[in-house]
């Protein structure tokens, strides 16, 4: 078996409480820092780090998906919204009709690929219907 190499890299910002990170389009990693309602992008190639302020304050971000176009979707928790963010850090958001919203799989409700012809779920964890 061969020896493996773990190497830590530092957020910036403090308390940033990173979750769900994904692989984007551009060949980068993406998160979400609920702790500081930011996006973060990490550079695997170097370390290096890039965070995006989600437009509405103390939003809670919590769940991050790819989409075909090259964009990353993203829930807001606490902000009812989701949003869309480019990989140069344009952020776009949209209310969701229900509190509390996040991704589905917390739910039980199937999500569809964003940038997919289908829809993607959004599902709220204190009433439980879904946004389509």
């Amino acid at each position: 078996m061969a020896d493996v190499a773990i190497v830590l890299h530092p957020i910036p910002t403090p308390q940033s409480k990173p979750y769900i990170i994904v692989f984007g389009p551009d060949q980068h990693l993406w998160f979400c820092e609920s702790g500081t309602s930011k996006i973060g992008r990490m550079n695997p190639g170097n370390g290096s780090f890039i965070e995006f302020d989600t437009l509405t304050p103390n939003s809670r971000p919590i769940g991050i998906a790819p989409a075909a176009d090259g964009t990353l979707w993203f829930c807001e928790n606490a902000g009812n919204r989701i949003g869309r963010i480019t990989s140069s850090g344009v952020i776009i958001e949209f209310p969701v009709p229900t509190a509390y919203a996040g991704p589905a799989e917390s739910s039980r409700v199937r999500t569809e690929t964003c940038g997919s012809p289908k829809p993607m779920s959004v599902a709220s964890a204190a009433s439980r219907p879904a946004a389509r």
